[in-house]
């Protein structure tokens, strides 16, 4: 194997390592139970937003190596950076941090210690880990690739091998589901469209150490990892969907969390326990690690805080916010995640048509009506979980609009007509303002 191919190999299975963490590792099973006869519908709404977008955002990153502001200055300077500061605190120790050591502690602590160790103790332990590998990046991401990766991937096989293997009965019907949608939805849990974007900057920080210079050689050695990394992400998403699928006759669960460790249990008997246990203290750990390093550069840059200061504060931040629970932290993930997506998708789309958009007033536009499709489903998601409806009523019919009148809304983008439409008139408006 030359040398530039073992270093796309062992880059991409880092930053697929990175992206595969605690939410990849849950939500696909889940899904699977849920949607059984349909898994492979919903399988593929899971991966468009969790692989798809990831892979855009991965070219993106790489076309704009030197400008982390490059995916959303065309809107404005101003709200790249508000927005990258958003999406940096939802990566960080707002929601993806805590989440990697509260599932920890539900998968891996309580099934094999039981509850003698409680959730604080445990995230303790798991952030001074994290904490160790985080202050030195580079140290950090050859221990990702080579060492963590082969073992995450190991278990994962183990069983997903074994729920094919294994007798069950046919897959539980599912009617009058929009299978594509629910996956759609679920695959923002992953965050993955939104941490790529940052993440890839340790990559391109480890090719420049590995002596790529050359922008061209650098874009298309991106480009590779990325597709790497894609590759094994889809592949471990239809073998977890498909897990979750098989058993939803025979396994019944309240949470992510259970189903997994019964699931497991189920085809591994005790066995089964602790080989989930580590393989998602693997890939909490692996995911934590890669975040702090990222989220940590980037808001030192900002605040011209110390590297070493800010991992500190991020792992001291998340510990505290890991102690409400998984189940807590997905609960406030979702409206967050609502309302920032559907602006990423948008930017997403623009920035691959990019050179075909000569009026960039297009982008604000198109993001504005994003941004209130966003705002609107985020709204009506809180107000339903209180059980507000009659309180805002306008709320529930305007989000009702977005999920059934409007096109492309069965796919999870009503946003994206309508944005399209606006971005034209932005640029005219714009332009015939600028022409007087």
């Amino acid at each position: 194997m030359s040398k530039k191919s073992k270093d796309v190999m062992v880059l991409g299975f880092a930053l697929f390592s990175m992206l595969f963490g605690a939410g990849n590792l849950i939500f696909p099973p889940f899904l699977g139970s849920m949607t059984s006869s349909g898994w492979l519908f919903s399988s593929a709404g899971f991966i468009t937003t969790g692989v798809g977008l990831t892979i855009i955002g991965i070219v993106i990153s790489a076309k704009n190596s030197e400008n982390i502001y490059g995916f959303g200055e065309k809107v404005g300077v101003r709200f790249a950076k508000i927005l990258s500061l958003v999406c940096m605190l939802s990566i960080g120790p707002l929601l993806a941090i805590p989440r990697t050591a509260a599932t920890t502690y539900e998968i891996t602590v309580v099934p094999i210690f039981g509850n003698n160790v409680n959730i604080i103790i445990s995230s303790l332990v798991f952030f001074a880990i994290t904490l160790y590998f985080s202050l030195n990046e580079s140290k950090a991401i050859e221990v990702i690739g080579k060492i963590l990766t082969p073992a995450l991937l190991f278990m994962m096989c183990l069983i997903i091998v074994k729920a094919i293997i294994t007798p069950m009965d046919g897959f539980k019907t599912v009617e009058n589901t929009n299978f594509f949608l629910l996956g759609f939805n679920e695959g923002y849990q992953t965050m993955d469209a939104m941490a790529s974007m940052f993440l890839f900057t340790l990559v391109i920080q480890s090719l420049k150490e590995r002596g790529y210079t050359s922008k061209n050689e650098m874009f298309k050695m991106s480009i590779n990892t990325g597709i790497v990394a894609g590759v094994a992400l889809s592949l471990i998403y239809l073998g977890l969907c498909y897990v979750g699928a098989k058993t939803s006759n025979i396994i019944a669960a309240d949470s992510r969390a259970e189903l997994l460790i019964k699931t497991t249990k189920f085809l591994w008997g005790d066995f089964g326990a602790y080989a989930l246990g580590i393989a998602m203290l693997l890939a909490c750990l692996t995911t934590s690690i890669g975040l702090t390093c990222t989220v940590g550069g980037y808001l030192a840059d900002v605040t011209k805080i110390s590297y070493k200061l800010m991992c500190i504060s991020i792992c001291v931040f998340s510990f505290f916010a890991s102690v409400i629970g998984l189940d807590g932290i997905i609960s406030v993930s979702y409206p967050i995640l609502i309302a920032v997506y559907p602006m990423i998708i948008i930017l997403l789309i623009l920035n691959v048509f990019d050179r075909f958009i000569s009026n960039k007033n297009f982008y604000k536009g198109a993001v504005l009506v994003a941004f209130l499709s966003g705002l609107i489903q985020s709204l009506a998601r809180i107000v339903t979980s209180l059980n507000m409806k009659e309180n805002f009523a306008i709320i529930i019919s305007l989000d009702d609009m977005l999920k059934k009148a409007l096109p492309f809304s069965s796919l999870g983008m009503p946003y994206l007509i309508p944005a399209i439409i606006v971005g034209f008139v932005f640029s005219i408006v714009k332009k015939e303002k600028n022409n007087q």
